[in-house]
């Protein structure tokens, strides 16, 4: 049976059993045109539409699927949604400077300070998003999470975890220094340090100022001093200022159930996928 002749039911079962529906969809789509009904569309267009059409939900199924495992919010972040008016320390030309991902390729480290919900966590998720349309590898963990994960492993296996951060594109490090770190978790971030810097990009966010890391993240302990001085020398860094952005982006409260209580988990999602969050 020809493709021409099949119905459009038939057509759709069999490219999803090749798995590849948006092949069928899209022809179905051009079959119901004037240009096509008058054969105005050539057999190479045809072509090219369906196979760009298989191309662009792969692509977007890829995306997708990063983003997911990566804990992004699904929906695209865009520069359209920042709040570049009660924000100050990061301009729109800058932000579209770092959407470039040049930064990414120059292995640059990253800093953004600032308070909380001045929008850090957002912009990280934005850049990181970017990073992830331009196929770059990427991880985007709390500093508090990478230390549960490196908890308990030894010298090697440690060594080790860090060198699949340093093996990946761009690595982001949220909420550095919240709380401070004792002498074993400031080795381990010294070892993930020493890996990552200068192989691959950094986003650090921090309520912090850099020039206070030393003491208030890591008790001036030497092991992070090659790290720090590494920073200050080749960071970008924006300080952040402006009051907290949440209440210009919070939802209403939605109405609940007879007994309902506002749960984390509707606040965990808002922190994700809503505007700018610290």
């Amino acid at each position: 049976m020809s493709l021409l002749s099949m119905s459009d039911a038939d057509l759709l079962n069999l490219c999803r059993a090749m798995r590849i529906t948006p092949l069928a969809e899209r022809f179905i789509e051009l079959a119901s045109t004037s240009e096509f009904m008058a054969d105005q569309i050539s057999g190479r267009e045809l072509v090219s539409e369906l196979v760009c059409a298989l191309r662009d939900s792969r692509e977007s199924h890829r995306i997708q699927e990063a983003l997911k495992e990566l804990g992004l919010p699904g929906g695209r972040l865009s520069i359209e949604d920042m709040n570049f008016r009660d924000r100050k320390g990061l301009s729109r030309p800058q932000m579209m400077e770092l959407l470039s991902c040049n930064y990414i390729r120059a292995r640059c480290p990253l800093i953004l300070t600032g308070g909380t919900g001045i929008g850090k966590r957002w912009i990280s998720s934005l850049l990181c998003t970017a990073a992830v349309m331009e196929r770059f590898r990427c991880r985007f963990k709390r500093v508090s999470e990478i230390l549960a994960e490196f908890e308990g492993l030894d010298g090697l296996a440690l060594r080790e975890e860090c060198r699949r951060y340093g093996a990946c594109d761009l690595v982001v490090l949220l909420k550095l220094g919240e709380p401070g770190l004792d002498a074993a978790q400031a080795r381990m971030m010294a070892e993930l340090f020493n890996e990552i810097l200068g192989k691959c990009a950094v986003i650090i966010a921090s309520q912090i100022d850099p020039d206070d890391w030393a003491e208030r993240c890591f008790g001036n302990r030497i092991e992070m001093h090659s790290a720090l001085d590494y920073l200050h020398a080749h960071a970008q860094v924006f300080h952040l200022t402006g009051g907290s952005l949440r209440p210009l982006y919070a939802p209403s409260a939605p109405d609940l159930p007879s007994g309902g209580k506002p749960g984390s988990e509707g606040s965990s999602q808002a922190d994700i996928a809503g505007a700018p969050n610290g």
